[in-house]
């Protein structure tokens, strides 16, 4: 309820000395008429309000066949739409029965809420399995984390700290056994998602076995660049000087036991 007697502003939209309190529907309605006494309608707005209000019986009989025939032809087409389903599978055809209108957006919580990272996002990635709802997160802050994606609030799961490396590039072994972390060192970080330990590989893979033109050793000293193969029996890491670096691994993506096969160019 609304009070005019309080509020001095409101006094004018009294009827009576007496009259207080007012609901909110009514103080609406109110409000309209006091706007409408300080600026009146114009005579046009007038005039087509009139129409709408007292249509003549012409117009009347008009507006009921326009109605019929509009009612008519929706049906015309839910019939011809429910006939066959040849013209809206067909990719081939421009679809004519079901036009494209809106697209209807929803925001989301996000993803990270239970667990924001101190630094920026470097990797978001979702668990290959369509039926495991993780997504892992990862940054220059030395930190991986993993969130269950549930829509509502997203827990966290696990947070896993590398002192040493400031990852760039966080990726899930095609198994789904373990996740990859590297970054601008010459090694690489994998986090066992069964066991929940992590395994650094060997240091300096490569710098025997890829010798630039002058004879010397190509030593990299990043992995920021580096994807599975989709079987996930390969590493591909790119180097300096257009060097591609292929690692075996394991059938988990275990770095200890990843073994150069070759580089290429």
């Amino acid at each position: 309820t609304v009070s005019l007697k309080d509020d001095k502003r409101l006094r004018k939209l009294r009827d009576l000395p007496e009259d207080d309190q007012i609901g909110g529907l009514q103080y609406e309605v109110k409000l309209r008429e006091q706007f409408e006494k300080i600026n009146p309608a114009p005579a046009w707005a007038s005039a087509a309000r009139d129409k709408l209000r007292n249509p003549n019986p012409k117009q009347k009989r008009r507006r009921s066949s326009l109605s019929s025939q509009s009612s008519s032809d929706e049906e015309n087409y839910v019939e011809e739409l429910l006939h066959a389903t040849g013209s809206i599978i067909d990719t081939d055809q421009r679809p004519s029965l079901l036009p494209p209108t809106k697209l209807d957006i929803l925001g989301l919580r996000d993803a990270n809420q239970s667990g924001r990272s101190e630094s920026e996002v470097s990797s978001v990635r979702f668990h290959p399995s369509p039926t495991v709802p993780v997504l892992l997160t990862a940054g220059t802050d030395r930190r991986l984390r993993l969130f269950n994606i549930d829509g509502l609030t997203n827990p966290i799961l696990q947070t896993i700290h590398t002192p040493n490396l400031p990852i760039t590039n966080a990726q899930f072994h095609p198994s789904g056994q373990s996740i990859l972390l590297s970054g601008a060192r010459p090694y690489f970080v994998t986090y066992d998602l069964q066991s929940g330990a992590t395994t650094e590989s060997p240091r300096g893979l490569w710098s025997s076995s890829s010798v630039t033109e002058d004879g010397k050793a190509q030593g990299d000293r990043s992995m920021e660049i580096a994807k599975f193969s989709d079987d996930g029996k390969l590493l591909a890491v790119g180097g300096r000087g257009g060097y591609v670096h292929l690692l075996q691994c394991g059938s988990g993506g275990g770095g200890a036991s990843a073994q150069v096969i070759t580089s290429l160019k």
